[in-house]
């Protein structure tokens, strides 16, 4: 996709990783360009055990079992998140990276990252913005 000529203020091979606690995107923005590269995400695992749950007699559900901690699946999420990105930093031979995400995953992610990765960070914006447009979350990442 071409990026509107204000927002072409990247320098050559920028990654831009959006993400919320369980979906991510991987953008390379660069000249005028943005592509996506990749997603990641982990979805919550059905359950077949529906012990504990009731059904209203309307048909709408009103309760139901105690949920899980959701620990694990953040845990694999990140190092999921964090094997693209590396593979695609590596791949793509990417100067810069940009990370648009919440406080907590960005730290989790960043302790995943090795080091000559970790270096190549130069903006963060602490923001769930994963329901936004490409061209959204550039204009607001350049904001920032």
């Amino acid at each position: 996709m071409q990026l509107p000529k204000e927002l072409q203020k990247f320098p050559l091979s920028n990654l831009i990783v959006a993400s919320d606690s369980t979906t991510a995107r991987i953008y390379l923005a660069g000249g005028d360009s943005l592509e996506e590269l990749d997603a990641v995400s982990v979805p919550h695992e059905r359950k077949q055990d529906n012990e504990g749950s009731f059904v209203s007699s309307d048909g709408s559900r009103v309760g139901g079992p105690i949920e899980e901690d959701d620990t694990p699946r953040f845990d694999t999420f990140i190092k999921k998140l964090a094997r693209s990105v590396i593979d695609t930093v590596r791949k793509h031979k990417i100067e810069q990276l940009s990370l648009v995400m919440p406080a907590e995953v960005e730290h989790a992610l960043v302790d995943q990252l090795p080091s000559d990765v970790d270096t190549l960070i130069r903006r963060k914006l602490h923001k769930d913005l994963m329901k936004e447009a490409p061209i959204e979350l550039v204009k607001r990442l350049l904001e920032a």
